[in-house]
């Protein structure tokens, strides 16, 4: 194999720059996005823990026994849920980048291919 072959063109390091964004960007805003049904449960689920610390000092005033409320790891959870974590979108990023090239890569052996059939002498 020649090792000119493996020289860069201009296209393929527009590729390469258009990568290393995606995988920053793509990541960063993947990352940062939230799943709204799952903080609204979240957001929910932290009201309710308020209003049962709540309603349990009132009954801890009437010497009444305190109702079980949820616990803070729960709400941290739920919370927790409704971002995607830095792994899972580097992921998504990641496998939307390698089928991007491989998709540039079928239309430029293609067409190359289609072209040699109309150089002279084919």
């Amino acid at each position: 194999m020649r090792i000119d072959r493996w020289r860069l063109n201009g296209w393929v390091r527009i590729g390469i720059v258009l990568s290393v964004l995606w995988m920053v960007g793509g990541t960063g805003y993947l990352w940062q996005t939230t799943d709204e049904n799952e903080l609204s449960v979240a957001r929910a689920l932290s009201n309710r823990r308020s209003n049962c610390i709540a309603d349990n000092a009132v009954l801890r005033m009437e010497n009444k026994p305190e109702v079980p409320c949820t616990s803070q790891e729960e709400v941290s959870e739920a919370f927790a849920r409704g971002h995607a974590g830095f792994g899972h979108s580097l992921m998504i990023a990641g496998v939307v980048l390698v089928l991007a090239w491989l998709v540039a890569s079928l239309i430029w052996v293609t067409t190359r291919w289609v072209m040699e059939g109309f150089r002279p002498g084919h």
